[in-house]
C-alpha cells in the first residue's frame, strides 16, 4: 500500500498531464436493484439470504446486500456495497471509479430474486432491453460460466418494466405507443426477441364508457362495513390517447398507470407472459404510480376479516389516493376518503408532491392494528389501515 501511494505522488508531481481521478458520483440515477453477494463463494446467492436476521441476532458479516443503480445521463449502471456503505469499482483496472456502461437513458432494472446471476436492463433512448451477467458490477464477483449476454429491440423506448412473479415474462411500458409489450424469458436467462403481434394495445382493452365511468368513494370507519357516500367529480384526462409509464404485477396480475387516462388498467398473467384483459380500474384522475399492501387484518376483534389497498399518485396534481384492492369485496375498487384536513377528502395530505410510492412490510407490531385518521400523515407514514404501513 505504501509503495502505492508514493508511486502515485510521483506521478503526479513530475507527469506535465497527470491522471485525473473520477470521484465515485452517481449522474441522476433512476431504477434500483438489490442482489445478495456471498463474500466467500464470490458469486450471488437468493436474495432472501440476505434477508433479515431474528431478533437480538447479529447480521452475517459473509453476505452484503448490494445495489445496483441505473445512472440516466451517462448510460450506465453503477453498484452499493450496502454493508460497507461503499461505491464499488466495477473495473479496477481503469483508474478511478468505473461503471457499467447499458444502454440510452436507461429506464429499469431487475434482477431475478430467486435467479440473480443475470440482470436485465431497459433503455428508453437505445429503445432495448438487454442482459449480462451480473458479476460485471462486482470487481470481485466471479463471473457465471455459460451466462449468455445480448439485447433484443423493441418498437419503441421503454418506460418502466417489470417481471413475472414466475421469471418467465418481462412486461414493459411503451408510452409513445400506448401500449405494452410482454418478453418471453427463455430457462437459460436469455429473451426471446418480440414480434408486433405481441403489443398490447391499451385502447383495444378499454371498453368504450370506461373513460366516463362514475368513480365511487366509500366512507370506512375502523372495524365497520363500507358503506358508499358521496359521488366524486366527473373523470379527468390528460390526454385522448393511453401513456403508460408504470407497472406492477400483483400475484398473477399486471397493473398499468395510466399518466392520461383515468383508469388503471389490468391484465390476467397467463404462462410465458401472455396477457388477458380484464376490468380495468376508473380512478377519476390519471395516475404515475402504484403499489398495493399485502393482505391486512381490518379489525383487531377479527383478524379473519381481511383487506388489501392500492395507493397511486393522481398525475394532476401528485396527491395520493387510496382504492380498495380487496377481489371480492363489495366495494372493490372504490377510493376511500383517508383525511380529515381541510383539503380533498380522498386524498393524502402532504406538505410537497408526491413522486414514488413503496409498501414497507416489516412485520406485524402487537397493539392496536386499527385507528382511526387523525391527520397526522407524513412522507415517512402516510397512512395507516389495519397492519398496513405505507
Amino acid at each position: 500500500m505504501r509503495r502505492f501511494t508514493f508511486l502515485g505522488l510521483f506521478l503526479v508531481a513530475c507527469s506535465q498531464d497527470p491522471t485525473l481521478v473520477n470521484p465515485a458520483t452517481f449522474e441522476r440515477p433512476g431504477s434500483v436493484a438489490f442482489v445478495c453477494f456471498d463474500t466467500m463463494t464470490q458469486g450471488y446467492v437468493p436474495l432472501s439470504t440476505c434477508g433479515p436476521t431474528s431478533a437480538g441476532a447479529a447480521p452475517d458479516e459473509r453476505y452484503s446486500m448490494t445495489a445496483l443503480v441505473t445512472q440516466t445521463a451517462s448510460g450506465e449502471v453503477g453498484a452499493i456495497d450496502l454493508r460497507l456503505h461503499r461505491t464499488l469499482d466495477s473495473d479496477v483496472r481503469v483508474p478511478g471509479y468505473t461503471f457499467v456502461r447499458v444502454g440510452e437513458v436507461p429506464s429499469a432494472l431487475i434482477v431475478p430474486p430467486e435467479a440473480p446471476n443475470v440482470t436485465y436492463v431497459s433503455n428508453f433512448g437505445s429503445r432495448s432491453v438487454q442482459w449480462m451477467d451480473t458479476a460485471r458490477f462486482r470487481p470481485d464477483a466471479v463471473p457465471v460460466s455459460g451466462v449468455e449476454e445480448g439485447a433484443i429491440a423493441l418498437p419503441d423506448g421503454p418506460a418502466a418494466m417489470v417481471s413475472s412473479i414466475a421469471g418467465d415474462a418481462l412486461f414493459v411500458a411503451l408510452p409513445r405507443l400506448g401500449a405494452v409489450l410482454p418478453i418471453t424469458v427463455l430457462p437459460s436467462g436469455v429473451l426471446e426477441q418480440p414480434t408486433e403481434a405481441d403489443v398490447v394495445d391499451l385502447a383495444v382493452a378499454l371498453l368504450p364508457d370506461t373513460l366516463s365511468a362514475p368513480v365511487t368513494s366509500y366512507g370506512v370507519a375502523c372495524g365497520a362495513t363500507q358503506r358508499p357516500s358521496a359521488a366524486l367529480e366527473a373523470p379527468v384526462s390528460l390526454g385522448t390517447e393511453a401513456e403508460p409509464v408504470s407497472l406492477l404485477v400483483v400475484d398473477d396480475e399486471l397493473l398499468v398507470a395510466d399518466a392520461a387516462l383515468p383508469v388503471i388498467h389490468r391484465f390476467s398473467i397467463g404462462e410465458n407472459g401472455a396477457l388477458t384483459a380484464l376490468d380495468p380500474l376508473p380512478t377519476g384522475v390519471p395516475v404515475r404510480r402504484i403499489a398495493v399492501t399485502p393482505l391486512v387484518p381490518v379489525d383487531s376483534n377479527d383478524a379473519t376479516e381481511m383487506a388489501r389497498y392500492l395507493y397511486a399518485i393522481d398525475a394532476t396534481d401528485q396527491s395520493v389516493l387510496v382504492m380498495d384492492y380487496m377481489e371480492g369485496s363489495a366495494t372493490f375498487g372504490g377510493l376511500i376518503p383517508v383525511s380529515t384536513g381541510t383539503g380533498r377528502s380522498d386524498r393524502i395530505e402532504l406538505s410537497a408532491d408526491a413522486r414514488s410510492l413503496g409498501i414497507l412490510t416489516p412485520g406485524y407490531d402487537d397493539g392496536i392494528l386499527c385507528a382511526e385518521n387523525d391527520g397526522s400523515q407524513t412522507p415517512t407514514q402516510l397512512r395507516e389501515i389495519g397492519r398496513a404501513h405505507v
